[in-house]
């Protein structure tokens, strides 16, 4: 008579959990980094929208412009405007506004590296084109820092949307650097625009 085998039980597989509960600390850390870049981002793009402390302190620079014909004693570049000291008497709001939108076309004693015809004759060809790639760029940058801070908050449901954030992460991240060198280069003109510093009024609040 024949005897049957004992079966062996079927090989148990470890299933790796679907989260790192280490790293759950980490996910409102990142969030709030975030948060608070996108805030920071937001100071720069409303920059000069309101004669309101923080944003009336707010731009890009600050230069002496009262020997250039049409312009204001001290101009502020702003993101969408150019103002006087403080953010005050600002021109006309403009998306992607030409740097030469702080003097008259074809300004007299206007520096020749930073004049030309473009932007109505105001701007070199250099400077509107910098200028506008760097504007776009700091949208895209917020356009993608918002979708990774929406993403985030799903992140430790499923390991999908926890990848597809950190890639917008990076992606934000990108862009923002690319505006940022952009801007900073634009704006070092330390020997074309006396920068200047106003000298601080005790009697006034900031």
């Amino acid at each position: 008579m024949a005897r049957c085998k004992p079966q062996r039980p079927p090989p148990t597989h470890h299933i790796p959990p679907t989260n790192n509960p280490q790293a759950a600390p980490l996910a409102p850390l990142a969030l709030l980094f975030l948060a608070g870049s996108q805030l920071l981002l937001w100071f720069v793009i409303l920059s000069g929208v309101t004669h309101s402390p923080p944003l009336r302190q707010t731009y890009f620079l600050r230069a002496d412009t009262s020997g250039i014909e049409g312009a204001r004693d001290i101009s502020q570049w702003t993101y969408f405007q150019v103002c006087g000291l403080d953010n005050t008497d600002c021109g006309g709001s403009h998306p992607a506004l030409p740097l030469g939108f702080a003097w008259a076309p074809h300004a007299n004693n206007a520096p020749s590296d930073l004049i030309g015809k473009y932007g109505g004759g105001t701007t070199s060809r250099y400077y509107w084109y910098m200028w506008r790639f760097g504007w776009v760029f700091f949208l895209l940058a917020l356009f993608f820092e918002v979708l990774a801070f929406f993403g985030g908050l799903f992140a430790l449901c499923s390991r999908l949307v926890s990848g597809l954030t950190g890639m917008l992460s990076l992606v934000a991240l990108f862009f923002f650097t690319i505006a940022v060198s952009m801007m900073t280069y634009v704006f070092s003109l330390p020997l074309v625009l006396p920068r200047i510093t106003p000298p601080c009024d005790p009697n006034k609040h900031y």
